[in-house]
């Protein structure tokens, strides 16, 4: 009879729950908390509404964590660095930045 703890299986793993700290450009932070296999799309429709922004506002935003765009490259939260997902497993929000992508060369308002 063994005392260790049976290995993560893959499903265990996409089960495990990832805080995210979502950072606005006002600084407004929102916190959630998703499973691994969340779609960012998801993630930035929520954050909008939390905003009060309309319906299709998702589509002009892009998610960042350490300066590098998430929302475009992977699909779900638990494609994100390793670092940033350990530290997850520990408890800590994981930093994603929402920044309103620019259009025709100048700054928009928004969040």
């Amino acid at each position: 009879m063994s005392l260790s703890s049976p290995p993560k299986t893959a499903a265990a793993a996409e089960d495990v729950p990832v805080l995210l700290k979502l950072v606005a450009q006002n600084g407004a932070e929102t916190f959630m908390k998703v499973r691994r296999n969340t779609k960012w799309l998801k993630i930035k429709m929520a954050f909008a509404v939390q905003q009060k922004l309309d319906e299709h506002a998702h589509r002009s935003f892009r998610l960042h964590h350490d300066g590098i765009r998430v929302d475009h490259a992977e699909a779900r939260v638990g494609e994100l660095p390793e670092d940033a997902l350990e530290e997850a497993e520990r408890g800590e929000a994981v930093r994603i930045d929402w920044h309103q992508r620019q259009m025709g060369g100048g700054v928009q308002g928004g969040v």
